[in-house]
C-alpha cells in the first residue's frame, strides 16, 4: 500500500454496474415523470372541456329562468286585467 491511499480498490466491473444501476433509475424516474405530465396534460384536457359543458349547462339555465321570468309577468298581467 502506498502512502497517503486509502486501500480501497473499485473493480471495473462494480463502477460499471453501479452506473448501469443509476441510469436505469434514471430512466424509471424519467418514465414516472412523463406519464404524471401525461396524466396532469389529459386530466386538465378533460376539466376544460367539463368546464365548457358546464358553461352550456348554465346558459341554458339562464335562458330557462328567463323564460319563466316572462311567464310569470304575463300571468300577472292577465290576473291584473281580470281583477
Amino acid at each position: 500500500m502506498s502512502p497517503g491511499s486509502s486501500g480501497f480498490i473499485i473493480d471495473a466491473g462494480v463502477v460499471l454496474t453501479l452506473f448501469g444501476l443509476v441510469i436505469t433509475v434514471g430512466c424509471v424516474v424519467a418514465g414516472v415523470a412523463w406519464k404524471i405530465a401525461t396524466s396532469i396534460s389529459e386530466l386538465t384536457t378533460t376539466v376544460r372541456e367539463l368546464g365548457k359543458k358546464l358553461d352550456t349547462a348554465i346558459g341554458q339555465l339562464d335562458s330557462i329562468d328567463g323564460r319563466v321570468d316572462e311567464h310569470d309577468r304575463r300571468i300577472t298581467r292577465l290576473e291584473d286585467r281580470a281583477a
